[in-house]
């Protein structure tokens, strides 16, 4: 579901080395569902990147959970539009809350659309 979130890297895990940032790296998450994210950043990540991600949800509930990059989204000009992610493990909470946040942003747009009919 599209959406605008904002979250962090925490750290980023790259072949066999860990890259830890002195302040959390800003994300801004433009897709989710239980398999994964869409997201920008200022920090450049690679494919195959594993990225510790913190996502407030709704309610002050924190997904944190780690990503892989699947795919680094390109523009005709090679500059990067976003990296498509997916989550490596979920928990079951985990899922139901992504699951939660979805449904309430599905009711909003709903009613959104009813108020422009």
């Amino acid at each position: 579901i599209k959406v605008e979130l904002s979250g962090r890297a925490l750290f980023v895990m790259r072949d066999e080395n860990t890259i830890r940032f002195e302040e959390p790296v800003a994300i801004e998450i433009h897709d989710i569902n239980v398999g994964g994210i869409f997201m920008t950043s200022v920090y450049e990540f690679h494919k195959d990147d594993s990225a510790c991600v913190d996502i407030e949800l709704m309610d002050g509930y924190h997904l944190n959970t780690m990503a892989t990059i699947l795919r680094v989204q390109t523009n005709s000009d090679g500059e990067i539009t976003g990296y498509g992610c997916a989550f490596e493990v979920l928990t079951a909470a985990q899922e139901d809350a992504i699951g939660k946040y979805i449904n309430y942003e599905q009711l909003l747009m709903r009613a959104k659309q009813g108020e422009q009919d």
